[in-house]
């Protein structure tokens, strides 16, 4: 019992008497705050051990993850280094055999881009001469290999992702292995070949790894959907050089027509041989969008008059 005015001593003897508990007022305060004190621990969340294991388990995966995907990463943009390197290579090898073959001591006139040369700048000479030079010696569609690995490559340049890489290795592969039909280009070729070979070897064996560990193979899922950003955008190759721009609509639509016209042209040696003609053709690169337009209105009146020719 507390009394608002004063301690009565002998108020608090008859309770002790009568066994109520008595408090002074220093000993009241001291009550209230302890209750108080009790009262906001009592509100406080209990957290057990394992709910700080359990707390503490995601932050250690979210490390593990995140650890994964940088070796990923590192890993990926040192295949794509490596293949640069071997394939950079081989196709400056090529291009230059291919277009001495084709011009002679004119060839380093009339050559798209002088070098040095950067892989993506080889990929844009063979787009360039592939009608004069190299669809005359290889198949038809070799070009959409080439067109893939240009493709590609512009994507790695800015990010890597495990389909990128696996269709660079790929296609660098198969367009090796076409050209090995026709040279080895002074022992260039085999070696390269075997360079991107392994390459793709390394990257079957980091994809079956992490199929068979699912959280490492979770971490690479959610790589692969959104793709390694570089730290580094600029292209490394074992030549010097500057980063082209993706192909645009108007390169997709001349590639096109260079295709139309080599098919033209080849079916034409074709038909001329089989008749026994001596006439050789005289082949000539188009200058512009309108000149292939105007060739292409007049062979199709002359094609329609041959086709009428034949018929009858």
């Amino acid at each position: 019992m507390y009394q608002k005015r004063w301690d009565d001593r002998n108020l608090r003897n008859k309770g002790l008497i009568s066994g109520v508990k008595s408090l002074s007022k220093e000993e009241l305060s001291a009550e209230l705050l302890n209750l108080s004190l009790n009262t906001v621990v009592c509100h406080q969340p209990c957290i057990s051990k394992q709910q700080l294991k359990a707390e503490a388990t995601p932050l250690e995966k979210s490390c593990e993850e995140e650890s994964t995907n940088s070796g990923l990463c590192v890993l990926l943009e040192s295949i794509v280094s490596d293949l640069k390197k071997s394939l950079g290579t081989a196709l400056s090898s090529i291009l230059e055999t291919e277009m001495k073959i084709a011009f002679g001591n004119l060839w380093m006139e009339v050559l798209y881009l002088k070098p040095p040369w950067t892989l993506i700048h080889l990929l844009q000479c063979f787009r360039k001469h592939w009608l004069a030079v190299f669809g005359l010696v290889m198949e038809k569609n070799l070009l959409l290999t080439v067109e893939s690995l240009y493709e590609n490559l512009s994507k790695a340049n800015n990010a890597v992702d495990f389909t990128t890489v696996k269709f660079l290795l790929q296609d660098s592969e198969s367009l090796l292995h076409a050209f090995s039909t026709r040279s080895n280009y002074d022992g260039i070729l085999p070696q390269a070949f075997a360079q991107v070979n392994n390459l793709l070897q390394t990257f079957i064996e980091v994809k079956a790894k992490l199929k068979q560990n699912p959280s490492k193979n979770a971490a690479g899922k959610r790589q692969e959907d959104n793709s390694l950003m570089k730290s580094n955008n600029q292209e490394i190759t074992v030549f010097s050089g500057s980063h082209l721009p993706q192909p645009n609509r108007h390169q997709e639509i001349w590639s096109i027509l260079e295709n139309v016209w080599i098919t033209i042209y080849q079916n034409s040696m074709d038909v001329f041989q089989r008749l026994g003609s001596n006439s050789a053709l005289m082949f000539s690169k188009i200058a512009s969008f309108e000149e292939a337009f105007v060739y292409l209105q007049k062979l199709m009146e002359a094609v329609k008059d041959i086709l009428e020719g034949i018929q009858r």
